[in-house]
């Protein structure tokens, strides 16, 4: 249904200060960014004329949103129904300063505890209502009090609040929309890694009303992805931490404190004397209310409320250098710190870099993370799959689990719950639902007793003894071994063993048939890559900066494949990049030809030929591209080449071999013959190897039988 006639003007002269850009168009309006170019092509006069730009920040055209808003309802083009009210959030986000958006998610708090619009409000109401609303100012007073000083503008923000939670539905919705303008994008996690520690942290928690604490809040991304769980809707309490000298409070959602609890407004001035909590801490009490959860205070310093589960992460804190600490040894001080606060009985979760809560580290980390294990409180470790930070796509990393030492094990036979859950990668930004459900059943079960251990059949757990990590001071993984343990016989092994064989028949055959004979001996022509550059035989094209845009490849349609250092040598996943936000965002990228060298210089001369093309070159790596094949230029040979290269050569010194010009398709051709070759080979390497791991391990656990004639002993698959 459209909005009233005079809620729409009201709506629009709202828009007028508002700019968006061409792509924030295109996402409002349901359609890809090149969408919008061909709308401003086709209407470029008369009645339906596109609007105008206004303004222009170096290459980005702005528009006035509402000219916008006004063209998409006379036009009616786009897939948005609701762009008038959806595309006020989005013009906030690039036209509104973050501190008035801050007063903005202020206002939003403000209205959800009052019940109703805050448009008609004079600025007196309005601190009156933040008045009864935060009488301790932990949360959204001295914003609107600062605010006040322009009393018309911040009358203008509270009915911009207004279109905000109209156009999200929801009060807390609003909010979490205006999120990506007041946090930093680096500081955000893959909704697959917020979903999974949510989901964990339910798993763990003791029974009863949910409560979850977390000492290192942020923004509240993690304690919205618990809260937001609809089973515990209506009795879920957030605990935080609580500020330098504040009283202790609790705050209840809108509509849901008791009369005897209402705040006294006689002292304000007295009540707010103490210092705040930080900007971020503010906007997560802001968020968590603005949804309708209980929010709690605590003085995290001497423990956790009773009967919480504890869930933080510290990658965020660590990279940024919060607090001072010494990097990496400082997320171990801090979960030390977390694990001594720890009531006999309670649980956290701890999400941080897998270099520090897994991998094999440097003396001073090492000794940090041997006095924490020695505490037999870290009862699990999982390594999860790259990806989970988008703003750092390589990065990986890892959950402990702290809890209660095993009561009944003695100190020398105690062990922890190690997982590698990194071997399946994310698939369309998730993990694998099974993967998850598996991995949720196996910490659980490693958090019991000695014998429900043993009783339960691990997919993902191998187990480590303290004392041996101690002592060999390897990493978590490198310790671990399988438990000991009876398999379920559930005839996976079998069907394994018959899928694996059934895929090595399928795997075409690696040989190579090529029709030779003797040639005269010529000396080796060779010349550098700077003289070859020069002769204009090869061209040289830099990669493409796209920070921050690549992500692991999913496989889906729309997707090019990112060729940065990493992928040339070897030592990262497939990465890629949506076609239409590559479009939209970096117009004048390049894509690769059939046959590019794809090159790195650091950390050490590499290089591979993109025989397919259409792949995005990320920089620092770069292109070799052959212009003169009549030199008798092989792309596989130049890669040979590079990688043949000593390390801190220059780039212009490598030396290149030529082949005889007549030579040089035919050579071309079988090297990648030869290449396919290689790569069937490795592909039934690995199929070989999974499928001595299979049968081993099936024969030993009783599982598998291995007979002569498997049509005398069938089995249903």
């Amino acid at each position: 249904m459209s909005p009233h006639p005079r809620r729409q003007l009201s709506r629009h002269r709202l828009l007028d200060d508002l700019r968006v850009g061409l792509a924030d168009i295109a996402e409002v309006a349901g359609v890809q960014r090149p969408v919008v170019s061909v709308w401003r092509s086709r209407h470029p006069d008369g009645p339906n004329r596109f609007p105008l730009p206004c303004e222009q920040r170096g290459t980005r055209l702005l528009f006035r949103a509402g000219e916008v808003a006004d063209w998409i309802d006379r036009t009616g083009l786009g897939n948005n129904r609701e762009f008038t009210a959806d595309v006020v959030v989005r013009a906030l986000r690039g036209s509104v300063a973050p501190a008035e958006l801050h007063v903005i998610t202020a206002l939003v708090r403000l209205r959800a505890a009052s019940g109703g619009p805050l448009a008609g409000c004079d600025v007196e109401a309005l601190l009156d209502l933040a008045d009864d609303a935060d009488p301790h100012d932990r949360d959204s007073y001295r914003e609107l009090e600062a605010a006040a000083a322009v009393p018309a503008r911040l009358e203008h923000l509270a009915s911009l609040a207004d279109e905000v939670v109209d156009s999200a539905y929801s009060a807390g919705a609003a909010i979490d929309r205006l999120l990506p303008a007041l946090v930093p994008a680096d500081d955000a996690l893959a909704p697959a890694a917020l979903d999974l520690l949510a989901r964990l942290a339910l798993t763990l928690s003791p029974g009863g009303p949910l409560v979850v604490a977390d000492p290192e809040p942020g923004a509240g991304d993690v304690l919205a992805a618990v809260l937001s769980h609809e089973e515990h809707l209506d009795r879920a309490r957030a605990v935080l931490p609580e500020p330098a000298g504040a009283p202790p409070t609790i705050d209840h959602p809108p509509g849901d404190r008791p009369a005897d609890d209402r705040p006294t407004t006689d002292h304000p001035t007295t009540a707010r004397s103490g210092p705040g909590a930080g900007t971020l801490a503010r906007l997560a009490r802001r968020r968590l209310l603005a949804h309708g959860w209980q929010v709690t205070h605590s003085d995290m310093a001497s423990g956790f409320a009773a009967g919480a589960i504890v869930v933080t992460t510290l990658s965020r804190w660590v990279e940024r250098g919060e607090r001072g600490e010494r990097g990496d040894a400082g997320v171990l001080e801090r979960i030390d710190e977390i694990a001594v606060r720890l009531a006999p009985g309670q649980r956290a979760v701890v999400l941080g870099p897998a270099r520090v809560l897994i991998d094999e580290a440097g003396p001073e980390v090492e000794s940090i993370r041997s006095d924490l294990l020695r505490t037999d409180k870290v009862r699990a470790a999982v390594l999860l799959p790259a990806g989970l930070v988008p703003s750092r796509s390589r990065e990986r990393l890892a959950l402990w689990v702290l809890g209660d030492a095993h009561p009944e094990v003695p100190i020398g036979g105690r062990w922890i719950m190690v997982a590698d859950a990194s071997v399946q990668p994310l698939r369309r930004g998730r993990l694998p639902a099974g993967l998850v459900d598996d991995l949720l059943t196996d910490v659980l079960a490693a958090m019991g007793t000695s014998a429900e251990v043993r009783a339960h059949a691990f997919r993902f757990a191998r187990f480590a003894h303290t004392s041996r990590i101690l002592a060999e001071r390897a990493g978590l993984l490198a310790t671990s071994r399988p438990l000991q343990r009876a398999i379920r016989d559930d005839a996976a092994a079998p069907a394994r063993v018959r899928e694996l064989s059934r895929a090595l028949a399928d795997v075409p055959a690696a040989t190579v048939d090529l029709a030779v004979r003797a040639g005269d001996p010529v000396a080796v022509r060779r010349f550098t890559l700077g003289e070859l550059i020069d002769r204009r035989a090869l061209r040289r094209l830099p990669g493409n900066r796209i920070e921050g845009l690549a992500r692991p490849a999913t496989g889906a349609s729309g997707e090019v494949r990112v060729i940065g250092p990493a992928e040339v040598t070897g030592e990262g996943g497939p990465r890629a990049v949506d076609r239409m936000e590559l479009i939209a965002r970096h117009p004048g990228s390049r894509l690769t030809e059939p046959g590019d060298v794809v090159f790195t210089s650091a950390p050490r001369p590499a290089a591979i030929v993109d025989r397919a093309g259409l792949s995005l070159v990320a920089y620092p790596a770069q292109v070799l591209r052959v212009r003169d094949h009549a030199v008798g230029l092989v792309p596989a040979l130049i890669a040979a080449d590079i990688r043949r290269a000593e390390r801190g050569t220059r780039r212009r010194d490598w030396a290149l071999r030529l082949v005889p010009p007549e030579q040089a398709a035919q050579t071309a051709a079988a090297l990648a013959r030869i290449e396919e070759a290689q790569a069937a080979a490795r592909e039934s390497l690995r199929l070989l190897q999974e499928l001595t791991t299979e049968v081993t391990a099936g024969v030993s656990a009783g599982v598998v039988r291995l007979v002569d004639d498997e049509s005398d002993h069938p089995e249903q698959e």
